[in-house]
């Protein structure tokens, strides 16, 4: 009696209980003893880790690429293909920002880098993040189901499998890491020129991808130079923690010099706006030279001035993008 008494409160306790080995059941701990606060207070926490500010340039790379392959008839913003394809690549980047940054917080990057994220001050649990992330990925594997051709599915299937694997796995490659994520980034122009124009439209929008992949990169392997101390202690391999922040700077130079190049090439019939289009980089190609005077030693003042580089990229980038779909 008393054996049958003990299996049943440890049946009841099993029952309860909201942890199985040592991970826990989603369901129950976000919701058991949660106050309304909670759900505020993690929703704005998930929103800070989504940088919904990557959204909507994930969205309107994709338009943009239709818009290109389709001779810039702005029809082509009409097309629900277009928007399902484009709402695919905007929720894959979000919900890679989400598995990314769980990754950095369990692996202790954050706190080597001494990052202020939500995860960090507790605003988000780690598993509240994954949970975010799956149902992110979940709706996007279920758009990617309505695209056609096959060739779309898979560009941005493939995307979407990439950026899932990239954390566990790849993050730590040298020098891939770096290439597959301006590759995801890239392959959203492809994608718009997919599904507007087939064949054609990636002819037609490869060489803006080219270009705007080399942008890409060099702003990567620039972010990696600034996070050089917590990808060393997290055992992250990148161009920075295995040759030093200066070999990181300049291979980050010479993929911007590769980009001026595509651009160059691309604008060449026409010399005035070749000309303008390479002005466009020419803040970035300073600044890159500034911070490798000095020596190895990256002071306070250099990492101040290349996060500030870090920021401001994208300015020179997309413009130099919006330009090339003008003319392309």
């Amino acid at each position: 009696m008393e054996e049958m008494e003990l299996r049943g409160a440890q049946q009841r306790q099993t029952q309860s209980e909201p942890w199985q080995g040592d991970r826990p059941m989603i369901l129950p701990l976000l919701l058991r003893e949660k106050k309304p606060e909670h759900f505020v207070k993690a929703a704005e926490g998930l929103l800070k880790m989504a940088r919904l500010q990557n959204y909507f340039p994930s969205f309107l790379l994709v338009v943009l690429g239709a818009w290109m392959a389709s001779g810039h008839d702005a029809r082509v913003i009409l097309m629900p293909k277009v928007w399902i394809t484009a709402a695919c690549s905007a929720l894959i980047a979000v919900a890679s920002m989400l598995a990314n940054d769980v990754f950095d917080f369990r692996s202790g990057t954050d706190q080597a880098n001494e990052r202020d994220t939500p995860l960090m001050t507790g605003e988000v649990a780690p598993d509240d993040a994954e949970l975010a992330a799956g149902c992110l990925y979940g709706a996007a594997v279920i758009g990617i189901c309505c695209l056609e051709p096959m060739t779309l599915r898979l560009l941005v299937g493939g995307a979407a499998v990439a950026t899932y694997i990239y954390t566990p796995f790849l993050k730590r490659l040298l020098v891939v890491k770096n290439v597959i994520v301006a590759a995801i980034i890239a392959s959203s122009i492809l994608a718009g020129g997919l599904v507007a124009g087939g064949a054609a439209g990636v002819a037609r929008t490869g060489q803006v991808s080219l270009f705007f992949f080399l942008c890409i990169l060099c702003r990567e392997i620039l972010m990696d130079v600034g996070d050089m101390v917590g990808d060393k202690a997290a055992g992250v391999r990148t161009v920075a923690v295995c040759f030093g922040r200066r070999v990181g700077t300049a291979a980050a130079g010479i993929a911007l010099a590769a980009a001026n190049a595509v651009l160059i090439g691309i604008l060449a019939k026409t010399q005035a706006v070749a000309a303008a289009g390479t002005l466009l980089l020419l803040p970035l190609h300073a600044r890159i030279f500034q911070l490798l005077q000095g020596g190895s030693d990256f002071t306070a003042d250099r990492l101040s001035l290349l996060r500030g580089v870090v920021d401001q990229s994208m300015l020179y980038i997309g413009g130099s993008v919006l330009l090339l779909a003008t003319i392309v």
